[in-house]
């Protein structure tokens, strides 16, 4: 296992996307672990001296329009949104797996009770469900981050079922059932192992997904309420102000954007060097 680790670290390194990503990815992860040991101001730190004030040595990227810290807001914002897109990520990866390996394995009303109800989810709007679920529950970190696992445990499950047919079939998986495996032996052991390649691209995909839909929530006010920080309240916020300082709306942007195309980055360089299909072709 370590050894196809390795070999496989030693692909991606070789791919200019991973290694943009692994740059962008480290910047971000390196301002939101240590952003506040590098600036003195508090997010929530009102300045109404500095009420629209420009990019400064003491201020890095400006003040909004309270006089805060844009900085300080970004590196805080940046931890709500990592921390809800990671952890949404996590659950739906974990439950679409199970539900899709459960159909592809069992077969019968298991399948077609699973993937009837993740074809009714597709059917729907990412983000209209998303503000219907939110508006529902309340806003809230622990909220949003069920409402968007929720949103992506039918693509975690349409993979891990199709993935879970075709594996199925080998002759290995047919050899441990002849000898009398128990079912969560071969499907832990010998399935799950071989299906791992293309859920991880889902996983790092979905990452940008939850961040915009995170984002968006928060900029129609769905998002985490105050006083967390968050960039698409940031932007929200700010957007009334832009004829007066750009710089509100312009950060913000930025950081989601750099975020969401590494993480793009990310996910289309596992594709390319998991799928031996693709990685064929270029070689």
């Amino acid at each position: 296992m370590i050894k196809r680790f390795r070999a496989t670290f030693r692909l991606l390194l070789k791919s200019p996307q991973f290694v943009v990503s692994l740059i962008l990815l480290s910047v971000i992860g390196f301002l939101t672990v240590f952003g506040p040991l590098i600036t003195p101001w508090e997010p929530w730190s009102i300045d109404a001296t500095k009420r629209f004030a420009g990019p400064s040595l003491q201020h890095w990227l400006g003040n909004d329009e309270f006089g805060r810290d844009i900085f300080s807001n970004i590196v805080y914002g940046a931890r709500i949104s990592l921390i809800v897109s990671i952890l949404s990520m996590t659950f739906a990866s974990v439950v679409g797996v199970i539900i899709g390996m459960v159909a592809g394995y069992f077969r019968g009303a298991w399948e077609m009770l699973a993937m009837r109800g993740t074809d009714i989810m597709l059917c729907f709007p990412p983000m209209l469900m998303a503000i219907f679920l939110v508006a529902l529950t309340g806003p809230s970190i622990v909220n949003l981050v069920f409402v968007i696992g929720i949103l992506f445990i039918p693509r975690f499950a349409r993979i891990a079922y199709s993935s879970t047919l075709s594996v199925a079939e080998i002759q290995y998986v047919e050899g441990a059932r002849a000898i009398g495996a128990r079912n969560w032996f071969i499907l832990l052991r010998h399935i799950l192992p071989n299906i791992l390649a293309p859920l991880f691209v889902q996983f790092s995909l979905g990452l940008g997904s939850a961040i915009l839909i995170e984002s968006g929530l928060s900029f129609l006010g769905l998002g985490p309420p105050p006083p967390a920080a968050s960039w698409g309240r940031m932007i929200s916020t700010a957007q009334r102000y832009l004829s007066v300082s750009p710089f509100g709306v312009l950060w913000p942007s930025i950081f989601i954007s750099a975020t969401v195309i590494a993480v793009n980055l990310l996910g289309d360089a596992l594709r390319d060097t998991l799928d031996p299909r693709i990685r064929n072709r270029s070689e």
